[in-house]
């Protein structure tokens, strides 16, 4: 088992920051989490830390809002992505009831494939409803990611992968149309 992990209280976002991502682990007893504010060249670590429960990441998700630097505006975290290889059935009855076009359930590929990205979706007959999935490329993920980091403690890094994979292009999601038009400008 993990030790406790430290936490990284939130800082204030950049002027230039336009997109605020959120990579999320889960383990048997909490959330690790890390939220990244980007812009076209660069990004910051805005947070790092862990969650304990379904309620309380929720709140984290849907309603807390950073500072913006110099401003009274605040952002909201726009894309989050959710490791779905631990509790697999319990992440997708909870992505169903709350993902709301910004929360995605997330996994490593079990071997390379030709997109960083890929979509697939999964219907629960039981509940008969469907959930979109990200399969990520186990290396090309990995590589950008480990640019990215700087601040976060080793055993953030899943967290890292997942909050880069959010700003990738072949993310392509037909849920979030204000996400796309936001970050449509850096990636070309």
């Amino acid at each position: 088992m993990l030790k406790a992990p430290e936490q990284k209280a939130p800082e204030q976002i950049p002027k230039e920051a336009t997109i605020l991502t959120a990579g999320i682990d889960m383990y048997n007893d909490r959330f690790l989490f890390v939220v990244r504010a980007w812009s076209k060249d660069k990004s910051w670590l805005i947070q790092y830390g862990s969650i304990s429960t379904w309620k309380d990441l929720k709140r984290f998700i849907f309603n807390f809002h950073y500072p913006i630097q110099g401003t009274s505006k605040t952002m909201k975290i726009s894309r989050a992505a959710l490791n779905t290889t631990y509790r697999t059935e319990e992440v997708y009855d909870w992505l169903i009831n709350n993902s709301k076009g910004i929360v995605y359930g997330i996994c490593l590929a079990c071997q390379p494939q030709r997109e960083r990205i890929k979509s697939v979706f999964i219907h629960k007959i039981y509940s008969n409803q469907s959930l979109e999935l990200k399969f990520l490329d186990p290396g090309s993920i990995e590589d950008r990611s480990r640019k990215e980091i700087g601040a976060s403690p080793d055993h953030f890094i899943g967290c890292e992968v997942y909050a880069t994979a959010c700003i990738e292009k072949s993310w392509s999601s037909t849920n979030n149309s204000n996400f796309l038009k936001k970050i449509k400008s850096f990636l070309k």
